[in-house]
């Protein structure tokens, strides 16, 4: 089985808020989500001048939805558009009911494993439903509207409104 590193550069001593984020989250176990199982708070990696924190986390050897969607390597017909699209509300359906939102559901954080399954990775800017501070602000043509304002009080309506976004631009292509 192959592994994947996902590195975060400790700045000045610190270990990176978004690992830590990406720990919190660890938790999480379904089909649909990649999250690591490894997480290691600092290392001295030999390509990297500063201490870095790192996870482990399952090989997705082919690639992110963007990829999909602009490399045009599968003919993404009515079906398939349908089935990725379930995978994906099953996956928020999951997160949601375990408290947990995403806030960055975009095309390159959704991810095909070597099944062939839809799989949500990067939980950096995920929050609990019941954190006071939201600070994550999503991406930019992905995000809702009230995440970029700062005043999004319904977390879950925010990642559905970002899987609107993915359906739009799976089914306009």
């Amino acid at each position: 089985k192959l592994y994947a590193m996902k590195v975060f550069p400790n700045k000045s001593g610190e270990v990176s808020p978004f690992f830590r984020n990406e720990q919190r989250f660890a938790f999480l176990s379904h089909p649909n989500i990649t999250n690591g199982f490894h997480f290691v708070e600092e290392s001295h990696l030999p390509d990297f001048s500063q201490a870095v924190s790192y996870t482990i986390m399952e090989y997705l050897p082919n690639g992110d939805m963007f990829d999909l969607l602009i490399g045009k390597k599968v003919n993404l017909d009515d079906k398939l558009i349908r089935t990725l699209f379930h995978q994906l509300i099953d996956a928020l359906d999951y997160l949601h009911q375990n408290q947990v939102a995403h806030l960055d559901i975009k095309l390159e954080n959704l991810m095909i494993g070597s099944d062939y399954t839809l799989r949500i990775i990067d939980f950096d800017l995920a929050h609990r439903l019941s954190d006071e501070n939201v600070k994550a602000k999503g991406t930019k043509c992905y995000r809702a509207p009230e995440l970029k304002n700062r005043c999004c009080k319904d977390l879950e309506a925010a990642d559905i409104y970002s899987a609107g976004v993915i359906l739009f631009a799976l089914k306009a292509r």
